[in-house]
């Protein structure tokens, strides 16, 4: 798989899977978690906004690669609570 990942925004702006098909991220943080590697990260934290938990990452700005690169794979199923959701495109 192959990724072209924007360094300055710390994420991902599209995505090739097995097959060669390119593909771009859209969508919006929903802020439920999924992106959090680690079951028990010491860094992600939740808050109660109009009655509903949501999670907070304490090192948004500066995580490590392996949090700012989910979703990763096109081909990989996200979160049910992830609204993030991969369009397919030409290259």
């Amino acid at each position: 798989m192959q990724v072209v990942f924007d360094w300055k925004k710390m994420n991902v702006l599209k995505a090739q899977d097995k097959e060669g098909n390119w593909f771009v991220l859209n969508g919006e943080c929903s802020r439920c978690g999924a992106c959090c590697v680690w079951e028990n990260c010491n860094h992600l934290t939740y808050e109660n906004i109009n009655d509903k938990k949501v999670s907070k990452c304490k090192i948004q700005t500066i995580k490590p690669w392996h949090c700012a690169i989910y979703p990763k794979d096109p081909s990989a199923k996200l979160f049910d609570s992830c609204t993030f959701k991969w369009e397919k495109v030409n290259g």
